[in-house]
This record gives C-alpha cells, sequence and structure tokens, in this order.
C-alpha cells in the first residue's frame, strides 16, 4: 500500500506516530462494536461522531476496543484497516482519547470516511490543566458542560475551577447558607448579578467531567481575595466589622481590588480556622478527584501587623513577619487538606521563605516555578506572560490598556523546561491555562480559551525536544476551525473578523461616529449588560446612531441605556430617539434625559431605531444596553 504523509491530516494534539496508507475505512450506523465496560462512553462518542449520512452499499466494519495493560494510562494505539478498527488502551481516558483523534480525523473527510494506517499515542505531561474562574464571573451549569467538552476534545484531563474570591462565592455549604445567600450576589439596584452552584449541581458536573477523563480541582481562595466570605461573616477579618460598602465585597466586573476595605481573613482567630475547615470537609465530599486547591497568594500587606490577634499568634509560634505568619496559616490549611485525603495545592507565594507541607505548588510569576522545584516539591507551572487566557490575544482587544497582549505565537513557542535544571525536572508536573474572568464575559470564554488552548494542549502533550514550528502548528489550527466550529467555538480573532453575537440577530450598525478600540459599535447589542459601544468623539449635530434588523420585529416598548459602568459618563442628554417601520422615514418617539431612557413604540412592527443629537455633547457616547420587548 502506498504510503501518504502524516500532514495530509491535521491533528491536535499532534500524535506520538502517525503513518497513514492510500486505503480507506467506511464507518456505517451498521457497524458491530465491541468494548469492555470502561471504554463504553468511548464507543458511545464513536457512534455519535458517525451518526449523519453514511454511504450505501457498504459493508459493515467491525470496531473493537481492546484492553491492553502494557500501555501507559493515557495511551493509545489504533489500527485502521479496510473493514477494521482495533483500539487498545489500558484505560476509560486512553479510549477516550482514541476516539477525540478519531473524531478529528472524520471532520477532515466526506461520508465518515477514515484513511488506513496506525497511531501510536501517549502524552508527555500528566498535568494538563485548564483554570476557569466562575467567581468574577458566573457560568451555567449548561455552559460549565460545554466548556468540559471542549477540553476533552484536546485531551486536557485536569479541570481547576476556582469558585469563590473577593467578588463573590459560587459553590454552596450546607453548613453556612449565608455564603450564598448573601455571597453569590454581586452590586446593587439595576446592577445585581447572581448565580452558584448547588451541590446537586457540583455532584452533576463532576459526573459529567469524570466520564469525559476529566479531574475537577476544586479551589476555595484564603487567606486574601475573601471578601466575598468577610461580607457574610466580618468576624473572620481582622477588624471584625462589616464592610460598609457592600460593593467594595460583592465588587462589579471592572472590579480592580484597589480599595482602602480589601481585607485578609485573619490568621489568629482560631474561628477563622474553625470556619475554613468545615468548608474543606463539604468541599472534599463534594469533589472526589485527589486534589484540592486552597489559594494562598497576593495576601494584603500590613493588614496582620496591625492586628493584635495576629500578633499574639505571630509572637506564641515564634514567627518574624507577615510572611513566615502567612506559611502558618497555609501549612495549618494544608495539614488539614491532608487529613481529608486529599493534596492541596497552591499559588506560590515567596517560596524561597518555605513551602507548606504536602502542598503542591502552581506558580504564575515565573521563578516560583523554578524557586519551588529546586526545593524539591511538585510544581504546575502557569507562567502569566504565557498561560494567562485573559491577556488578549490582538493588541488591547477591549481597549484595557493594562492588559498585555498574549498571542498564539507567544503561547505557542513557550515551554517551562529550558528555565529548570536537569535535577528539578522531575518536579514539574505539567502546565496550567487560567482564564480570570474580570473582564470576560460567559458567552465569549470560548474567544479566549481559543485557539490558544490548543498551543497550551501541543506543548502539554508533546516532549520537549519536538521540533518546534509555528507556522506548521497555526495551519493545522486553521484546517481544524471548522471541526472545532461544529463543537460551539469561536477563535479569538481582529474585531473586523470576529464573529458578533447580538441579542437582535443579524441587526445591522450605522453610525458616522468613530469608535475607540476594542468598544466597536456592536458592544450596544451584545447580551450582556457589561459591555458596552464608546464613541471616540463627542456627537455633533450631524451625527447619528441607528440600528437595522432585516425584517420588522413587533415591539411595544424600547430601552436604551447609558454610560459606563456606575458611571453617568457618556449619556447623550437631550438626544431625540426616532424609530422607523421601514429602515428609511423615522418619527421621533422619546428624548433622552437619563441613564435609562424608555419610550413607547405605538402599535406598529418596527424595522429600525436611530440617535440623532441637537448639537456638540460636553462628552463621548456610550451605549450599554439596547432592548426591544
Amino acid at each position: 500500500m502506498n504510503r501518504i504523509s502524516p500532514e495530509t491530516y491535521s491533528l491536535l494534539p499532534t500524535p506520538q506516530s502517525c503513518t497513514f496508507d492510500a486505503g480507506t475505512l467506511q464507518l456505517t450506523d451498521r457497524d458491530s462494536y465491541q468494548f469492555p465496560p470502561e471504554a463504553e462512553f468511548a464507543a458511545t462518542e464513536l457512534r455519535r461522531a458517525v451518526a449523519g449520512p453514511v454511504a450505501t452499499g457498504q459493508p459493515a466494519a467491525a470496531v473493537r476496543f481492546q484492553p491492553d495493560d502494557s500501555l501507559a494510562p493515557e495511551a493509545y494505539v489504533i489500527d485502521l484497516e479496510t473493514g477494521r478498527l482495533l483500539i487498545r488502551a489500558s484505560s476509560g481516558a486512553g479510549y477516550l482519547y482514541a476516539v477525540q483523534t478519531l473524531r478529528q480525523l472524520l471532520a477532515q473527510q466526506d461520508g465518515n470516511r477514515l484513511p488506513t494506517g496506525r497511531i501510536e499515542d501517549c502524552p508527555h505531561f500528566q498535568w494538563r490543566g485548564f483554570m476557569l474562574d466562575s467567581a468574577r464571573n458566573f457560568q451555567s451549569v449548561e455552559r460549565i458542560k460545554l466548556c468540559l467538552d471542549w477540553l476533552a476534545a484536546i485531551k486536557i484531563n485536569r479541570f481547576h475551577w476556582h469558585l469563590v474570591d473577593t467578588q463573590a462565592w459560587r459553590l454552596e455549604i450546607k453548613r453556612y447558607p449565608r455564603l450564598t445567600e448573601v455571597g453569590s450576589v454581586r452590586g446593587e439596584g439595576t446592577e445585581v448579578e447572581g448565580g452558584f452552584y448547588s451541590r446537586d449541581d457540583i455532584r452533576t458536573i463532576v459526573a459529567y467531567a469524570a466520564e469525559r477523563g476529566i479531574t475537577i480541582i476544586p479551589e476555595i481562595e484564603m487567606p486574601a481575595h475573601s471578601n466575598a466570605i468577610i461580607y457574610c461573616y466580618p468576624e473572620l477579618s481582622c477588624q471584625g466589622t462589616p464592610l460598609g460598602n457592600r460593593e467594595i465585597a460583592q465588587g462589579h466586573y471592572h472590579f480592580t481590588g484597589q480599595t482602602d476595605d480589601v481585607r485578609n481573613l485573619c490568621a489568629g482567630k482560631e474561628l477563622v480556622f474553625e470556619m475554613l475547615d468545615h468548608i474543606l470537609e463539604e468541599t472534599a465530599a463534594l469533589f472526589p478527584g485527589p486534589w484540592l486547591h486552597v489559594g494562598g497568594d497576593e495576601r494584603v500587606r500590613d493588614l496582620w501587623s496591625k492586628c493584635p490577634h495576629c500578633r499574639q499568634r505571630m509572637a506564641e509560634e515564634e514567627l518574624p513577619d507577615e510572611i513566615m505568619l502567612q506559611l502558618y496559616f497555609m501549612n495549618r490549611i494544608c495539614r488539614k487538606v491532608h487529613k481529608l485525603g486529599k493534596t492541596p495545592i497552591m499559588w506560590a507565594e515567596n517560596p524561597e521563605r518555605g513551602i507548606p507541607d504536602y502542598a503542591i505548588v502552581q506558580g504564575w510569576r515565573g521563578p516560583e516555578t523554578k524557586l519551588a522545584a529546586a526545593a524539591g516539591r511538585p510544581v504546575i507551572c502557569s507562567d502569566n506572560p504565557y498561560f494567562y487566557l485573559d491577556y488578549y490575544p490582538y493588541a488591547h482587544m477591549q481597549g484595557i490598556e493594562w492588559l498585555p497582549e498574549m498571542n498564539l505565537r507567544k503561547v505557542y513557542e513557550y515551554r517551562p523546561e529550558p528555565t529548570l535544571a536537569p535535577e528539578e525536572l522531575p518536579q514539574l508536573l505539567g502546565t496550567e491555562a487560567p482564564l480570570w474572568t474580570s473582564w470576560v464575559e460567559s458567552y465569549e470564554i470560548d474567544q479566549y480559551m481559543f485557539p490558544r488552548l490548543l498551543a497550551v494542549a501541543e506543548n502539554q502533550w508533546q516532549p520537549p525536544e519536538t521540533p518546534h514550528d509555528y507556522d506548521r502548528f497555526k495551519a493545522k489550527t486553521d484546517r481544524l476551525e471548522p471541526y472545532f466550529n461544529s463543537l460551539g467555538i469561536h477563535y479569538a480573532k481582529p474585531l473586523s473578523e470576529r464573529p458578533f453575537q447580538s441579542v437582535i440577530p443579524q441587526a445591522v450598525i450605522d453610525t458616522n461616529l468613530k469608535h475607540y478600540p476594542g468598544f466597536p459599535p456592536e458592544k450596544a447589542l451584545t447580551p450582556s449588560r457589561y459591555c458596552y459601544s464608546w464613541s471616540a468623539e463627542k456627537p455633533a449635530a450631524a451625527s447619528y446612531f441607528a440600528i437595522f434588523w432585516p425584517e420588522a420585529r413587533p415591539a411595544a416598548t424600547l430601552v436604551l441605556r447609558f454610560g459606563k459602568t456606575e458611571e453617568t459618563y457618556g449619556v447623550p442628554y437631550g438626544a431625540a430617539i426616532e424609530a422607523s417601520r421601514d429602515g428609511e422615514n423615522f418619527v421621533r418617539v422619546g428624548t433622552v434625559n437619563a441613564r435609562r431612557a424608555e419610550c413607547s413604540l405605538p402599535g406598529h412592527d418596527w424595522r429600525a431605531i436611530r440617535l440623532r443629537f441637537p448639537a456638540e455633547l460636553a462628552e463621548e457616547l456610550v451605549i450599554r444596553e439596547v432592548v426591544l420587548r
């Protein structure tokens, strides 16, 4: 049989070995399947992948999932022959990874055909992680499931779930119901946003992840990033007094943490450790995986040294400073986690001064990864210039200037191994890409994850000696984009090329106002009130902002909301609100006289709305939300 190049097909992460022939294996809905119990889910996924149109007149193929204990736990071997498909593995994960590879192959050919040949594969890192922040920006259970599907498709096996932070507490704790009754709600008045995961939600998501070979690692952040829990239970802070401003405790999407009343949990009060012990017990019972993340970074400096409870603790334990008091704090927490049968993980914080007992270190600023490995401790690398997916894939994509650019090439070309000495390499468990959601809405997480997470997955799977060729990798991501689109994934693109997700489908905006980079007109129609369109110039008498949709829509009320988040800046006072039935002739239906302008649309279907301005305004235009009802 004539050989064909493995490069004929794009597979990510790239298998360790591929040989393809010019032959064809035709799959049909009549194929016979044979599999052990641990391969049942993988077999179901393969059947689902070939559930579309099948060739008629083709003989049924024999599809067999065969145990092979000689293979590593996540390794697999695929033998493709005319009329026969054999998948060998030693675990459910191995079978599932084989099927994920086959799904990518099937997507690149018509008619459920596969090339004949052989694929042998095994991952380099045991820890192939992704972290999602659900504290700052809540995602629904269905959105979390979709995210897990995406991770499984690229063979990522660890889902680190950031569930609590200063902005909100998202995990139901039965003993302390106030944490979610109060601590999951953010904002005030019309700006309230809430949501948490019930115990049943957690069980559902954990089971869903396990089917897909993914272990969930919950994170309970401490002793900093704790204003949400302190808002609910002020006695846990050094001050012991209520937070004076709910907005400080519960934050907003643009919360930066720069405020005089951001607090730590008190390291001197036994009440703090008693409550955390109970929270950790409930958390450990909900998540059966062997790890539990306990945060541990970015303590607010110089608070503990002013607290009489903390100073007393430092004196009793003979601790010279706050850094060593934090080591004491985290040691107690890590010992509790260990007693619960879990291995604690924590963000690196001063590893040169000591690392808590039992802890795996997660390095996020570069030096900590090497310091922890040099100390002989297991470490996960999440160096922020190369792994933080909230950093922009394109320069200033949303106009937040302090966030750096982290493009696809930068992610792909970085490997942590060269930064470590040979004797330190065995401590490197793997890598993990966090997605913090301070600036990222739930509906757009896929655009921040992809295609950069493909580069992370490729480097997690491939050994460091594998030749790095960015152009070849980029070509693979481009060829696979239609496949990932079919999974509900949109790649990050420059604003001019990004898919537009609108609350008014197929709406078209016409304006002669220039916009600030990252705040284009369509931001006025995104499905989130925390996005907005922001003009780069002040509207004048000749300026206009119009929204058209393809067909007339029945509506009785139009609501427009203006101004930057929690600010009146950008409200076009005095602007005329106009509406049109045919998209050409407009009638005045209202005037903007407040941040929220509501007007009636009497008795007709409407095709367009428009803002016109009486004279030059004092400020630029900011449109946050357009609602027809």
